[in-house]
């Protein structure tokens, strides 16, 4: 049985409890594909040797829209990337309307 590492789970953990109370977490959400971000992120850190970290696609704190902790909506990206993308809205997903 594959399970995942402590701190995995923790990190998703505070993710999901931060969204909870805003209703950001839908109830089809597949927590085993939202801790395989968490897990995958932590890996590839370990063996590229650069720190990657889960970002919200569309932010969860935004004036225009409101995202959901969910595995459709998170990406890997740098920590570096993650902290100047910030809680901005990606402007491809604004100019081809689907936000």
């Amino acid at each position: 049985m594959f399970r995942f590492a402590p701190g995995i789970k923790r990190n998703e953990n505070k993710a999901r409890i931060r969204c909870k109370h805003k209703k950001q977490v839908p109830k089809w959400q597949d927590k085993f594909q939202v801790l395989m971000y968490y897990h995958l992120a932590r890996r590839f850190s370990e063996a590229l040797g650069i720190r990657l970290s889960v970002d919200h696609i569309v932010p969860l704190n935004h004036p225009k829209v409101c995202g959901l902790h969910c595995h459709l909506n998170l990406q890997l990206l740098t920590v570096q990337d993650n902290c100047d993308k910030s809680n901005k809205l990606d402007q491809q997903l604004a100019i081809k309307g689907v936000i």
